[in-house]
């Protein structure tokens, strides 16, 4: 079991890897490791096939940007129960710079353009 874990991890990250080599240069200002914690965001909406509500809701979004980090804030303890909570925080925190809003806009573009993502290779069993 933790053998075919460390796989989807090591294909995790390199579908990561991947999307942020496809999608070009991260904003001045933006950590590697945020941006990595983006592309994971935007490569969960394309396994989910909610790329383009997403891309639409972050559009809109786009002029509230840093209030609607405030309420990812203010909903942390409500969505942890889901979520890790450090992530969460992380992303509000990351979201709150409106550059890294059309980043993340810009990574789910490029995710729902590219070629599937592992578990849509049917790399099943």
């Amino acid at each position: 079991m933790s053998e075919r874990s460390g796989e989807r991890e090591a294909a995790a990250r390199a579908d990561v890897a991947s999307l942020l080599a496809e999608a070009g240069a991260a904003p001045a200002g933006l950590a590697a490791a945020d941006d990595r914690l983006l592309a994971e965001v935007a490569l969960a909406v394309k396994r989910r096939g909610l790329e383009t509500p997403a891309v639409l809701w972050l559009e809109s979004l786009r002029p509230l940007s840093f209030l609607g980090a405030q309420a990812m804030h203010f909903l942390t303890p409500f969505v942890q129960a889901f979520i890790p909570a450090d992530r969460f925080r992380r992303l509000a925190s990351v979201l709150e710079e409106r550059a890294n809003l059309e980043r993340l806009v810009r990574l789910v573009e490029v995710a729902a353009s590219s070629a599937p993502a592992a578990k849509d290779r049917g790399g099943g069993a």
